[in-house]
């Protein structure tokens, strides 16, 4: 809705649209026009310069982050924010990206962990096999290589 307002008050003239939205973001405007823009606006993302708004993380991209990558997204989101009702709405998506990667983590530790113990388990029943054997040395081949 603002971009539309903006875009129609500049004469159609995205140049002009575009600067208008970047002195409404850095704050070059009267504050409570800010204000009542946001307010109207509510907690939209404004596109500036032809960046396209922050999408939602990929399964790939949330598994590679560290806890250096998270602090990175949460300070890099908070920068972006144009009012404090922006900055909850970035806060609340760089959290649940933070959670999506800790299940995503905890979810790959469990599963390995798993398949240790299971491989674990199944090379000490193979070994008490082959103890038992009534001929030493003599493995199954489909088993052993």
């Amino acid at each position: 809705m603002v971009l539309k307002r903006v875009f129609e008050e500049c004469g159609g003239d995205l140049d002009s649209a575009i600067r208008s939205l970047n002195e409404l973001r850095l704050g070059s405007t009267d504050r409570n026009a800010v204000a009542a823009l946001d307010d109207k606006a509510g907690v939209a993302p404004i596109v500036v310069n032809g960046d396209v708004p922050a999408k939602e993380q990929t399964t790939l991209e949330v598994l590679s982050m560290d806890g250096s990558d998270c602090v990175e997204l949460f300070v890099r989101e908070m920068l972006n924010a144009s009012n404090i009702n922006d900055a909850r709405a970035r806060a609340s998506r760089a959290l649940e990206v933070l959670k999506k990667s800790i299940r995503v983590r905890a979810g790959t530790e469990v599963a390995q962990n798993f398949h240790q113990v299971n491989n674990y388990a199944l090379t000490m029943h193979l070994k008490q096999a082959q103890q038992r054997s009534s001929i030493p040395d003599r493995f199954n081949p489909d088993v052993f290589y």
